[in-house]
């Protein structure tokens, strides 16, 4: 789930604060070209959703919790892929280069908890396609250690980002 390199990343509050567009490529072969723009960063509220006690084992809530980035994503690949195509790619980095992939839990994300991930937007992100050319909007969950202060950046799993 993390690991810790010397990797490029953008803050995310500036990010999120400037409402600028970001062109990436991921690391695939043949990469993959997109833009985004980051919308909110906000903390998951577990209320929300039905029987969290159902969440993945693999997600130990004491030591850490759920960060929703809300985002809008332009494929500009020639044909329709999956989602995870990309998002798979995506990371948030922390002040120590620790490295968090978008975290797809079925229960939060899948069909018990639907009206609460369409309503949220992590259904456009979970299983489904990005058209080339047109902005898929949504929200991708990342699970983060409990840490006071921590500062996020954001970066492309061997790829790069650059600021248009």
């Amino acid at each position: 789930m993390y690991k810790k390199t010397n990797i490029i990343s953008v803050p995310i509050e500036y990010a999120i604060d400037s409402g600028c567009y970001f062109r990436c490529q991921t690391g695939d072969i043949p990469p993959i070209d997109f833009k985004i723009r980051f919308i909110l960063l906000e903390p998951l509220d577990l209320s929300q959703i039905i029987n969290p006690s159902e969440i993945s084992r693999a997600y130990n809530l004491k030591e850490g919790f759920f960060m929703l980035l809300k985002a809008e994503i332009t494929s500009f690949y020639k044909e329709v892929i999956d989602t995870r195509r990309i998002t798979d790619d995506l990371l948030i980095v922390d002040q120590d280069g620790f490295q968090f992939k978008v975290s797809h839990d079925s229960h939060m994300c899948g069909y018990s908890n639907k009206e609460f991930s369409e309503r949220i937007g992590l259904d456009a992100f979970y299983g489904g396609e990005i058209r080339p050319k047109i902005k898929c909007a949504g929200t991708l969950p990342f699970f983060l250690p409990k840490e006071d202060g921590a500062k996020y950046g954001f970066a492309v799993y061997n790829g790069s980002i650059q600021e248009l």
